[in-house]
């Protein structure tokens, strides 16, 4: 039987007080990443077997400092990274202005994901201005990009704005911003840019914001204006009822396939009427609708629906079990956690190469 991996284990290991520095990873770098930086990978694991310790905060710097010190100051253009994943990476000024300069010169970059790396807002704009005038970038991951802690308070009218440029003049095909405060006053400046016939936006994710029926309206309005966005994420806002019946109407009038609308306070009479909407005939594939009103009613709606295969059961987040005591159905949650992030990137190269 194969035991867990333990550095501590071994008395080496425990005696061991070498210090990361420069060089090592120099010779690290030198041994493992011969050929261009298309990836960049360096394990836990691997690190404390090579230095016999457990990793620390220190070694952590030291490593991201040496990473940003190879891909910032080399020249941008002789980089052929596509795909930059920065989540829950601290950046300050410094770095957010090597990484503008790195974007704008750099004609190779796809996606960048900068979610959850403490960003304060005059960052934030320094960063979007070298996405703005990216020549190459198609896919941004800006979740929860500038929270520090719950006191903090976002100017989500500008930051808004900022993102419809961005949607409207980097010709985005994919765009994540959970957690970042937006409202639904806030949704009527990007909703103007997706609404545009020459939009491409494939996904747009806006879970866990504070979106209500009035931003849904206005959000699905565009979107059946535009007809291009085939996946959307607003988990984790407060639509209602009414917000459900919006989205209802105006379903069978777009291209979505992938739609996640749970915890949203919908009740069953709203869940009723979206899940009678759903036909053969519409694009719509995956459906995330857990955290949300059932009574029998609608249970029996989405049984009949599987069994119809207008929807497929794998592609749910719910079951529907019987209940031999009650003599009903009844909803159970499964975890599904679709790998969203990069996918309509790959989608859309897809269709670009056949073309």
């Amino acid at each position: 039987m194969m035991l867990p991996y333990n550095p501590c284990q071994c008395e080496e290991h425990k005696k061991s007080n070498k210090i990361l520095t420069p060089l090592i990873l120099q010779c690290w770098q030198r041994d493992n990443f011969r050929r261009p930086y298309n990836h960049l990978y360096l394990s836990r694991r691997f690190f404390e077997e090579k230095l016999k310790r457990k990793f620390n905060l220190d070694d952590y710097r030291k490593i991201i400092n040496y990473f940003f010190e190879i891909l910032f100051n080399n020249e941008p253009k002789n980089i052929t990274i596509k795909i930059l994943r920065l989540n829950g990476t601290p950046i300050t000024q410094t770095v957010a202005h090597l990484l503008r300069n790195y974007l704008i010169h750099n004609e190779f970059i796809e996606f960048l994901d900068i979610g959850n790396c403490n960003l304060n807002e005059n960052n934030f704009y320094i960063i979007a201005d070298g996405v703005y005038n990216s020549k190459s970038l198609k896919a941004f991951n800006m979740n929860r990009l500038i929270l520090n802690n719950v006191c903090d308070t976002i100017d989500t009218e500008r930051i808004a704005l900022i993102i419809s440029q961005l949607i409207w003049k980097n010709q985005l095909i994919e765009l994540h911003l959970r957690n970042l405060q937006l409202n639904s006053y806030d949704i009527k400046s990007i909703a103007e840019y997706i609404e545009k016939q020459n939009s491409i936006l494939l996904y747009l994710d806006l879970g866990s914001n504070s979106l209500t029926q009035d931003g849904i309206e206005i959000l699905f309005k565009a979107i059946v204006l535009s007809n291009t966005l085939i996946g959307l994420d607003i988990s984790h806002n407060s639509i209602g009822r009414n917000g459900g019946e919006i989205i209802a109407f105006s379903l069978p009038s777009t291209k979505i396939k992938y739609l996640n609308i749970s915890y949203n306070g919908i009740d069953a009479i709203g869940m009723h009427l979206l899940l009678s909407v759903v036909k053969k005939t519409i694009p719509l594939k995956i459906l995330n609708i857990f955290g949300n009103e059932f009574n029998s009613s609608t249970v029996y709606t989405l049984k009949r629906q599987i069994e119809a295969k207008t929807l497929i059961a794998e592609n749910l987040d719910v079951d529907v079990v019987f209940d031999r005591d009650k003599n009903e159905f009844y909803l159970t949650p499964k975890i599904v956690v679709p790998e969203i992030i990069g996918k309509y990137l790959n989608k859309y190269n897809q269709l670009k190469h056949n073309i």
